[in-house]
C-alpha cells in the first residue's frame, strides 16, 4: 500500500467528502467552514482536523500548515447559479461578494496555493446554463487555464472536457439515484487534473454502466420510512405550489419510490400505506441522512433542532457519489 490520499475540504458543511473518503483510507488535512452549527459538529465529529474558518481569510501561513495535499474539494454557494434562485451568477469577480457564488474564486485561489494535483468543484445542475452558459465557461476557463472561453453554440452538455495551460478539466452531471440512494439529485462535478492526465483513463467520463447501481432508487432508501413495513411509496416535493420544474420545482406529480431533490429550504413528505390506510408525513432526520447516503445518526453530535439538521443535510453532497469519484481518482492514477 502506498501513502494515503490527502485532501483539503472547503465550504465543508457536514463533510460528505470525509464520510465518503475516510472509508477509502484518505486523510483530511483541514476543513473550511464558518456556519456555527456546522462548525460545532465538525469539531465534535472530527476533533483531530483543524477548521480554518472563512475561506476568504485562509493565508499563506495556513497553506504551509496544511501541507501537501492531493485533492482540494469544494462546493461553493450556489444561490447565484441555481434555477431556483435569482440567477445572478458570479456577479462580476471574486471581490464582488463574500456571500454568493463569487466565492468560487476564493476556493480556487486556495486550491491552487496548495499545489494539489486535483481540484474538484461541486455545484447545482443550473450552473451549466446560468448567464447563458457564460458562468460555466468562466469556471472551466479559470480552472483549466483557457483565456476568453465562450459557451458552445448548442450550450454546455452534461459531460465534457477541456484542456488548458493548467491541465485537463472534466465535468459531468451525476444523479444520486443511480448511485444506490432513493433520491433524485443531479449535481455538476468539475474536476481539474494538473498532473500527468495524458497517462490515465478518464475519471468523471466513465460509461454510465460503470457508475455503481444504475437502477433508479435501489439500495439505501428503498425502505426509507422507519417502521413502515409496506415500504416507501411516494416522495412528495415540498415546493409543488407555484414552482414548475423548469423554474426549480422538483416535480409536478408524486415520485414513486424516489425522493425529490433534498434542498436547504424545502421540507419534503413521504406517503405510504399502513394498516390499510394511507399516511402522509415529512421525512425524519434519520431518513434524510439515509437519502443522502450518510449513516443513520451521523448528525447526532450536532447541537441544534432537528429541522436545522435536515437543512444542513439539504446543503450537503450525496455520499455515494463522492465515494464513486474518490474511487475513480484512485483507480485512474494507479
Amino acid at each position: 500500500m502506498g501513502n494515503p490520499m490527502k485532501y483539503l475540504s472547503l465550504f465543508s458543511g457536514i463533510e460528505a467528502a470525509t464520510a465518503a473518503w475516510e472509508p477509502l483510507g484518505w486523510e483530511c488535512k483541514g476543513f473550511s467552514e464558518i456556519l456555527p452549527q456546522q462548525s460545532q459538529f465538525l469539531a465534535a465529529k472530527y476533533p483531530n482536523v483543524k477548521n480554518y474558518g472563512d475561506v476568504t481569510k485562509i493565508s499563506d501561513r495556513d497553506i504551509k500548515e496544511i501541507g501537501e495535499v492531493d485533492v482540494v474539494v469544494f462546493g461553493s454557494p450556489c444561490q447565484g447559479l441555481s434555477v431556483a434562485g435569482k440567477r445572478g451568477g458570479f456577479n462580476g469577480n471574486a471581490s464582488s461578494s463574500n456571500t454568493n457564488s463569487a466565492l468560487f474564486f476564493h476556493g480556487l485561489r486556495v486550491a491552487r496555493a496548495t499545489g494539489a494535483r486535483f481540484i474538484l468543484w461541486e455545484n447545482v445542475f443550473g450552473a451549466l446554463c446560468c448567464s447563458k452558459g457564460k458562468d460555466f465557461a468562466r469556471v472551466v476557463g479559470e480552472m483549466a487555464g483557457i483565456d476568453g472561453l465562450e459557451p458552445p453554440d448548442q450550450g454546455w452538455q452534461n459531460e465534457g472536457a477541456a484542456v488548458g495551460s493548467f491541465g485537463l478539466c472534466e465535468w459531468s452531471v451525476l444523479d444520486s439515484q443511480f448511485f444506490g440512494v432513493a433520491q433524485r439529485r443531479r449535481r455538476l462535478f468539475t474536476l481539474l487534473d494538473t498532473g500527468d492526465w495524458q497517462s490515465r483513463r478518464p475519471i468523471l467520463l466513465e460509461p454510465r454502466t460503470m457508475r455503481g447501481n444504475v437502477k433508479e432508487g435501489t439500495g439505501k432508501g428503498q425502505d426509507i420510512a422507519e417502521g413502515i413495513r409496506e415500504g416507501f411509496a411516494y416522495g412528495i416535493p415540498g415546493n409543488w405550489i407555484g414552482r414548475a420544474p423548469k423554474n426549480g420545482g422538483n416535480a409536478t406529480t408524486p415520485m414513486t419510490n424516489l425522493s425529490p431533490n433534498l434542498t436547504r429550504t424545502d421540507r419534503h413528505a413521504v406517503s405510504f400505506k399502513h394498516n390499510e390506510k394511507y399516511i402522509v408525513r415529512r421525512f425524519t432526520r434519520n431518513e434524510v441522512e439515509t437519502l443522502q447516503g450518510f449513516d443513520r445518526g451521523y448528525l447526532d453530535l450536532m447541537i441544534c433542532p432537528e429541522d436545522k439538521k435536515i437543512e444542513a443535510l439539504g446543503r450537503s453532497m450525496a455520499v455515494p457519489v463522492m465515494q464513486w469519484i474518490g474511487n475513480s481518482i484512485q483507480n485512474a492514477i494507479k
